[in-house]
């Protein structure tokens, strides 16, 4: 489980392990989707997170939805690839696909 919260607002030693613990959760939530799913766009990732997940006046904004790709990339569980689509407010964005290891790579490490 990864836990990034970006306390930029300088909350309070309690608000922010709050609020840590909401963030590694939209991370597994979003995992979960690509677990499924294997390759998204940010767009299409957020219309799943949020049909599935909360009501909608609790719908986190999409920017939300991206961090918590660009974290679970930067974690080495997403990739991000070349591959472009029009997303929901008519910008390009790149399709994300889940990260899966081969037997090869696993003992190149060692």
């Amino acid at each position: 489980m990864t836990k990034h919260f970006f306390n930029t607002n300088k909350s309070n030693q309690q608000e922010a392990v709050d609020k840590t613990k909401k963030n590694a959760s939209q991370e597994d939530k979003v995992y979960a989707i690509f677990e499924r799913y294997k390759k998204l766009p940010c767009s299409k990732v957020y219309q799943i997170y949020c049909s599935e997940n909360v009501p909608k006046f609790f719908q986190p904004p999409k920017s939300s939805i991206n961090r918590a790709m660009s974290n679970l990339a930067y974690d080495g569980k997403l990739q991000k690839t070349t591959e472009l689509t029009r997303g929901m407010y008519g910008a390009m964005e790149h399709y994300y696909e889940i990260v899966r290891y081969s037997e090869d790579t696993q003992t190149s490490l060692f």
